[in-house]
């Protein structure tokens, strides 16, 4: 005769079996935790405020017609409004001022600069896209320029300078050779990034390290399979570099008023001494100074 199973023997044994189902290779419910920053980009400039920039309509100059550029605009407003230290004007509010001004798009410095003052911003940002194609690995080309306002952004830095004393100066060289010319922008950056790249495949790892579920199936290559979010990518990359550039120009900048302050101090010593030289002779042939 048998004896049937106790229940609690039963649970136990149920309790084991599933156990080891879920000991399997593939059926562990473990989840990665979210423990990465996302790579951030920071102001170059040492302002007291946020310095505030423009994004004009980007042109569509890649023979593509089916390309977002309306999207990729937006994109790259995301991608600024995110700098510390930076922030970028809503498109719809920059299309809204365009319009009130006549201007359909932005064709050169003085339009740029008009429209930041009218927008009361420091910059504004005038790109093109050079190439857009979507089928994985994507390819994407962008180029920017900066036009700032000539008060903005450490343009022209007069702190330190006496005007009275650069007019006096003996050099027939303009004291002010460093100041940039409003006609050209501040800062001119292009790239153009092809999925297949190995170099772009890690600058793309680091940028979404921190940006996607660690989780997610796809990793980082879903920047890869969706055109929007290989946008994404390019957009922060453009962003990078062209605060790189604009960091290098500071530096110059503050380098040459530097170099020519020096110089317009040796020229004074010069000056005073060629004075106290010309005294001392005076004084020796009994000629009384003027």
């Amino acid at each position: 005769m048998h004896r049937r199973p106790h229940l609690a023997t039963t649970l136990a044994l149920l309790v084991a079996a599933i156990s080891s189902i879920a000991g399997f290779p593939g059926c562990t419910n473990h989840k990665q935790a979210w423990n990465d920053e996302p790579f951030s980009l920071r102001s170059p400039y040492t302002t007291q405020r946020d310095v505030v920039w423009v994004i004009a309509p980007i042109r569509n100059e890649s023979g593509v017609s089916v390309a977002d550029e309306l999207r990729l605009a937006d994109s790259l407003v995301s991608t600024i409004q995110e700098i510390r230290g930076v922030s970028a004007v809503p498109m719809n509010r920059t299309l809204a001022a365009m319009r009130a001004a006549g201007l359909p798009e932005i064709d050169n410095a003085a339009q740029a600069t008009a429209l930041a003052r009218r927008m009361n911003a420091d910059a504004v940002l005038v790109g093109s896209l050079t190439d857009w194609d979507p089928y994985e690995p994507p390819r994407l080309g962008l180029a920017i320029a900066l036009y700032a306002r000539s008060d903005s952004m450490g343009v022209i830095d007069t702190t330190g300078l006496d005007p009275r004393r650069l007019t006096m100066a003996s050099s027939d060289r303009d004291p002010w050779d460093f100041r940039h010319d409003p006609s050209e922008p501040l800062s001119v950056v292009a790239l153009h990034l092809d999925g297949s790249n190995g170099e772009v495949r890690a600058d793309l790892r680091r940028f979404a390290s921190g940006r996607i579920d660690p989780n997610s199936a796809t990793g980082w290559k879903g920047y890869l399979a969706a055109m929007s979010r290989f946008e994404r990518f390019a957009c922060f990359e453009l962003t990078r570099r062209l605060l790189a550039s604009e960091a290098d120009r500071l530096v110059a900048q503050k380098d040459a008023m530097n170099k020519r302050q020096a110089e317009l101090a040796a020229e004074r010593d010069a000056q005073r001494e060629q004075m106290d030289t010309i005294g001392a002779e005076r004084a020796l042939m009994g000629i009384d100074s003027p």
